[in-house]
């Protein structure tokens, strides 16, 4: 038996979201990594590097990525309350790509 295909949610607005969530972690990645260094703390340089890898890694997936894949990362990534904040951020995002994803 197949799935359903959920129409409820648009792939152009999953790749806003995750290019937006993808944004903040990398600024707060690159943020730490910064603080680390300037404070020889290790820990805070490996867990920031660790944040902007995966932040770049859902800027590339959101921008990059097939539909149906930013679907399952957009989809994952927004299983907590905090999501509705990156949401409503993410809107701007979408309204910038729409013209370009959403062709028809």
């Amino acid at each position: 038996m197949r799935k359903r295909k959920r129409d409820s949610f648009s792939p152009t607005y999953g790749r806003a979201y995750l290019a937006t969530l993808g944004l903040f972690l990398a600024a707060i990645g690159a943020l730490l990594w910064v603080g680390g260094v300037a404070e020889g703390l290790t820990w805070a340089i490996a867990v920031g590097v660790a944040m902007a890898f995966i932040g770049l890694a859902l800027i590339a997936t959101g921008l990059l990525g097939s539909s149906r894949r930013v679907q399952r990362w957009a989809d994952a990534a927004s299983n907590h309350e905090i999501s509705l904040v990156f949401m409503a951020l993410a809107y701007p995002a979408y309204l910038l790509l729409r013209p370009f994803y959403d062709r028809r």
